[in-house]
């Protein structure tokens, strides 16, 4: 048997208070929904087309809540056009040409400094004082982010972590993570509700 989109979905167990229901997830919606796990793209799973971070967002528009008719449609940021268009084998080989880069940031000046989105690797430089780096709401983070004492001078001045989002944590609850020894770094997750080590 052949998978048909209209018709067949995932059968996912989905627990409730009370006890496991069978629920169906559309396979695009599914295999969209890892991907954006992954780290490949933001997933913005919506009526309205996103309006920040264009480039690095895929938008599913689903069919209306119940409705059995379908996947939804999804949607590409074109970067000539500047607008959300039909998704394309030519759209889909960009975004996923940009997962696959290295973005590295660089950091020379004592901040705070906003952690791009996209950023893989933070490298802080030598800039003679304490650093304090900022790091983008967990939702809107692309991927994992590796931070790292550069300069290999963190012993005499830290580098301080904080969060954007105030209802973000790092483990234990912490709202900021201090790198205090020379050469130091650490590797961020984002994960529900801020970042892990």
């Amino acid at each position: 048997m052949a998978y048909n989109a209209v018709t067949d979905f995932l059968a996912l167990l989905r627990q409730t208070s009370g006890g496991p229901r069978m629920a169906r997830v559309p396979g695009l919606d599914y295999v969209l929904a890892a991907l954006a796990r992954a780290g490949m793209f933001l997933l913005s799973v919506s009526a309205t087309e996103p309006v920040t971070n264009q480039a690095t967002t895929v938008w599913l528009k689903p069919f209306p809540q119940g409705s059995e008719l379908g996947e939804g449609s999804v949607f590409l940021w074109n970067p000539d056009t500047l607008e959300f268009e039909g998704a394309t084998p030519a759209l889909w080989s960009a975004i996923f040409s940009a997962a696959a880069e290295v973005h590295l940031q660089d950091v020379a000046v004592v901040g705070p400094v906003d952690i791009e989105v996209h950023s893989d690797i933070v490298r802080v430089m030598n800039v003679g004082a304490p650093v304090t780096l900022r790091m983008p709401p967990w939702a809107e983070k692309v991927g994992n982010v590796l931070i790292t004492d550069w300069a290999n001078l963190a012993g005499t001045n830290p580098i301080t972590i904080t969060l954007e989002d105030p209802a973000d944590r790092f483990p234990g609850g912490l709202t900021t993570w201090v790198l205090a020894g020379d050469g130091a770094s650490v590797f961020l997750r984002a994960v529900p509700g801020g970042y892990a080590l």
